[in-house]
């Protein structure tokens, strides 16, 4: 799964089954979530794994 995949880089954050918490007071990841949406396509396209 994508958020275990980078747990160490959403230490931090609050995170459950397939979330993400943002804050609102502080700036959005982007680079980090660009890499989690191509980890997730990735995953789909290569091993078929489905979204939930």
């Amino acid at each position: 799964m994508a958020r275990e995949a980078f747990d160490a880089e959403l230490d931090g954050f609050e995170t459950g089954k397939g979330t993400v918490k943002l804050p609102h007071d502080t700036p959005v990841p982007t680079d980090l979530l660009h890499r989690m949406i191509a980890y997730r396509i990735r995953e789909h396209e290569e091993a078929g794994v489905l979204w939930m």
